[in-house]
């Protein structure tokens, strides 16, 4: 970890001295900049993080009340269309796995050179006050896992209904308005763990699990990934009052990527006062999820000739998780500090042998500093503390049996620096250092705490 340390540390060195000798120019990002011919940072603050009005401009549609907002006004030539991918080097490593020989102790690690993925993003408007986003995305990994290719994102919307920017509806594959997206975090090779957290499951920081694979688990039914977009239908609204914007949605969640037949339910609320609470300002809000989980296989999926399909059925336990978000600017706007506070709670009948629900609390705080124009340097802290564990004991590979206490709960410390060296109308071009260490206590094959590290240096860019 020490070599790690080091090398960020001269990476960072490198590119705060380089930041006060090149100040490149400054106009747009690409989709939105060209269709618009404006200055990135109007919606920006470092890519891809909003700003006030880049957050404005999302909820209200991707339009400027301009008749430039409509297709049909735009040159032929223009489709709203873009690319973007992080190419580099990254190396992770996992202590306490578990060696050829039984029971014998080693450290392990992988790296490479190559993508972390790439988005296809298409987004815009269709019509007046009609809106859409379309983003296939294909997901990689450096350590050497196997790719794959979806569709992050694919929803229309229709705003402003009844002429009241309170009513919006939007219907399709989308994220959840959680506190703050994943999909735009300044950190991509490094996880929000609370999002992704599942209790009895050891949480991997890494994009590549390079550990041991027989680490302790206990079977949870629950695959929902707070974190990951979702069939939603979601009503939504904003509004500026006297104190600042107020901001609400309201989600149906469908939980077919389980095979489940119910639907979940997802509410988020904010308030900003002196500014939108992203660049300027402070701002608060409080959310709660309530998803059905099934537990019992359908009949049709049981048959000895097919194989039965995880979470597929009925008799539906609940999973809640609910908390509050914060985020408030300091020190002329070029600091943001923000961060979630979450609880949660996953029903016995969905782990195996549980005695009791799995309980479990915690979150993030991250810092963004804007040390230049064109340097941001980033330092985040997540925490995860398991209350009630779902069974008293759990056996390691090796070894007795041990007390359940404490199991899997998990510390996490990102840092991360980024700094632009192009940025025009066409596209942009980032470099960006992150060094992530997790620790998952008592998840090894022994039973003993797991350290997770992870360095990423490469370069993040959009065309």
């Amino acid at each position: 970890m020490r070599k790690l340390t080091t090398s960020f540390l001269f990476l960072l060195i490198g590119i705060c001295g380089f930041s006060f000798t090149y100040v490149p120019d400054a106009l747009a990002i690409p989709a939105f900049a060209r269709k618009y011919d404006v200055s990135c940072v109007m919606c920006h603050t470092a890519f891809p993080k909003l700003n006030d009005f880049g957050n404005n401009f999302r909820d209200n549609g991707y339009q400027m009340g301009a008749d430039s907002d409509l297709p049909t006004n735009q040159d032929k030539g223009y489709f709203p269309i873009a690319f973007r991918t992080t190419v580099g080097y990254e190396y992770a490593s996992q202590n306490h796995v578990q060696g050829i020989v039984t029971g014998n102790s080693t450290d392990n690690y992988s790296s490479g050179l190559g993508s972390l993925g790439m988005d296809i993003l298409s987004a815009g408007t269709l019509d007046r006050d009609i809106s859409f986003l379309v983003v296939p995305t294909g997901e990689n990994s450096l350590l050497g896992g196997p790719a794959t290719f979806s569709l992050e994102s694919a929803w229309v919307r229709f705003d402003n209904l009844y002429d009241s920017p309170m009513l919006n509806v939007k219907i399709g594959y989308s994220d959840l308005d959680i506190p703050f997206s994943e999909h735009r975090s300044l950190t991509p090779s490094s996880k929000y763990a609370i999002y992704h957290y599942i209790p009895g499951v050891p949480y991997n920081s890494n994009d590549f699990p390079v550990g041991d694979s027989t680490s302790i688990a206990v079977a949870n039914k629950d695959t929902f990934a707070f974190g990951n977009h979702q069939g939603v239908l979601q009503l939504m609204g904003h509004r500026v009052d006297p104190v600042g914007i107020f901001r609400y949605s309201v989600n149906l969640v469908s939980n077919n990527q389980m095979g489940g037949h119910d639907t979940g339910y997802y509410l988020h609320v904010t308030q900003s006062m002196s500014g939108g609470g992203y660049s300027s300002g402070y701002r608060g809000g409080l959310f709660y999820l309530n998803m059905p989980i099934p537990t019992v296989s359908d009949t049709q999926n049981t048959a000895a000739t097919t194989p039965a399909l995880a979470n597929v059925g009925s008799a539906a336990k609940p999973v809640t998780k609910y908390g509050l978000d914060l985020s408030g600017n300091f020190l002329n706007s070029k600091l943001n500090v923000f961060g979630v506070y979450m609880i949660g709670q996953n029903a016995k009948e969905l782990i195996t042998g549980a005695t009791d629900d799995a309980k479990f609390w915690g979150g993030f705080v991250e810092a963004n500093y804007m040390a230049t124009p064109k340097l941001l340097l980033l330092a985040r802290y997540d925490v995860i503390k398991n209350t009630t564990q779902p069974v008293a004991t759990i056996t390691p590979v090796v070894g007795p049996a041990i007390s359940s206490d404490g199991y899997n709960d998990v510390n996490g410390m990102t840092l991360a620096a980024r700094y632009a060296l192009v940025i025009h109308n066409r596209g942009e071009i980032w470099a960006h250092s992150e060094l992530n260490e997790t620790t998952n206590k008592k998840t090894a094959f022994d039973g003993s705490d797991q350290k997770n590290d992870a360095l990423f240096l490469g370069f993040d860019f959009a065309y």
